[in-house]
């Protein structure tokens, strides 16, 4: 066992989801749950998915050999600056966030010398939040993205690593810059533009809008206050990806205008070449 004793910080749909998956899969692994909603301790109680319920951050993680931190990242330095007393030597924490720069330059700032820190990145979830949406099987077949700096413990990444592949996932080695520069471009512009066709379609349109809005629009059904987070927290890469978007759709309309109909195919043929490569 790698783990003997998990301690997961924060019980909505992805820490209420590892919790599960850990039940699941990983039976001689005793779990702590914490979360600042008591409620949500409760439900994660009730339903088996961990083992101990704490109401303090503190006990929550002093006897803990790895701690998973599922909170927003807009709370992510309360949390460490929270923890980093109380725990052991030789722990380590792991995250969940959809940034890294931040939460690896904090993590590194706040915990004590024989803690380790693995930055992780599990690219799984669902438009729903809170522990009523997690699932057991959410990594499965799932990739979660390591972000390791120089200053990474071999053997703590190793481990972590070795966590989500018992969960089910895959993984893969960036750096916090690469992490926050590629996750930009495929699950942060994304949610901007579902968020801005549901916001520029009028209300007569919404009435007609058929499997294909809605598919295309499901993730703007996300939690605002998480997404806001994690777009401020990722602005100069979002923006960036915003800046590409733009200059395609410049493109198109310059297409459009000028009735160039075998450029507007070979555009959508390219996109669509592209999509059927990387199912």
């Amino acid at each position: 066992m790698t783990f003997p004793r998990i301690s997961i910080i924060g019980l909505g749909l992805i820490g209420g989801s590892v919790a599960m998956a850990i039940r699941n899969r990983l039976s001689d692994c005793k779990i702590i749950g914490y979360d600042a909603d008591p409620n949500a301790v409760e439900s994660a109680f009730t339903a088996a998915a961990i083992h101990t319920a704490s109401s303090n951050l503190k006990e929550a993680c002093a006897s803990a050999d790895c701690i998973i931190l599922s909170v927003p990242i807009g709370s992510i330095g309360d949390v460490l600056a929270g923890i980093a007393p109380h725990l052991k030597p030789g722990a380590v924490v792991t995250d969940v966030c959809s940034t890294k720069r931040t939460v690896v330059a904090t993590a590194g700032r706040l915990l004590p010398a024989g803690v380790h820190f693995v930055g992780s990145h599990p690219m799984a979830g669902r438009e729903l939040s809170g522990f009523a949406a997690a699932r057991a099987d959410l990594f499965n077949a799932a990739l979660c993205l390591m972000t390791p700096v120089d200053q990474t413990d071999a053997s703590a990444l190793e481990k972590v690593e070795g966590l989500w592949r018992s969960l089910g996932a895959k993984t893969s080695r960036l750096s916090p810059e690469e992490h926050d520069s590629l996750v930009a471009q495929i699950s942060h512009l994304p949610h901007v533009l579902a968020s801005a066709l549901v916001n520029a379609a009028s209300d007569e349109a919404m009435a007609i809008a058929g499997p294909g809005f809605r598919d295309l629009t499901r993730i703007a059904a996300g939690d605002g206050a998480l997404w806001r987070d994690i777009l401020l927290d990722n602005a100069d890469e979002v923006s960036r990806s915003i800046g590409r978007f733009r200059a395609e759709l410049d493109r198109l309309e310059g297409m459009l205008k000028g009735g160039r109909t075998e450029e507007i195919q070979s555009w959508l043929a390219r996109a669509a070449l592209r999509r059927k490569a990387h199912k």
